[in-house]
């Protein structure tokens, strides 16, 4: 019997690279993560593990930018998102019609610093809305958000709108509030005037790991 449906992976993700920042303004610039890689005798966290001997460094912090395999995962030019072709691609081997595609970075992401974070989130959605863009409709995006500054929050959020997100990324903690803190209440009354669903996501800070 033969089923008429399309496969839809709601939940898939890119790895960013230093591509994902080039929509940084100038005066932005300092806020841009670098790629970090351990030398010599340097001990760093989860460096025996061949998976995090990479890091992020962002606003002065080292923060794990995984190495994959190509084994066990897509080629890193589909990851990345350099070759979207490629990664239509490898969807069409998985029998995969849509992706919705969620950050990697931002899993882990923490700072205290607003005009970093809507440097950040910005440069973020700005990438993966011209990337998304030439798969034709089939890799949609969640948005992240600036959660320091919810007023540009909400702002952002109706940008992502008219440029193909498909809801919003959200921790279950951030800031070390709760989802249900009155502090997100501006970009959840936004979200639902413009019909965008909060997609929470697992992720890091926990409380008490800020």
């Amino acid at each position: 019997m033969g089923y008429d449906f399309q496969i839809i992976d709601a939940d898939t993700h890119v790895d960013e690279s230093e591509a994902t920042w080039e929509n940084l303004q100038t005066s932005e610039y300092k806020h841009a993560p670098s790629t970090v890689l351990p030398s010599g005798d340097a001990e760093f966290q989860g460096a025996a593990d061949p998976l995090f001997r990479r890091w992020w460094l962002v606003e002065d912090r080292l923060q794990q930018r995984a190495i994959r395999d190509e084994v066990h995962h897509p080629p890193r030019a589909s990851r990345e998102l350099h070759d979207v072709a490629q990664r239509l691609g490898d969807m069409d081997r998985m029998g995969v019609h849509t992706q919705v595609l969620f950050p990697t970075f931002f899993i882990r992401y923490n700072t205290s610093n607003p005009e970093a974070e809507l440097a950040l989130t910005s440069a973020y959605n700005r990438w993966i809305a011209q990337r998304c863009e030439l798969s034709n409709g089939r890799m949609r995006w969640a948005a992240v958000l600036p959660w320091l500054s919810p007023d540009k929050a909400a702002e952002e959020l109706r940008w992502a709108k008219d440029n193909g997100a498909c809801g919003f990324f959200k921790r279950g903690y951030d800031l070390g509030k709760q989802v249900s803190d009155p502090h997100f209440f501006p970009v959840y009354e936004e979200a639902g005037m413009l019909d965008m669903p909060v997609c929470i996501h697992t992720g890091h800070p926990l409380p008490g790991h800020e």
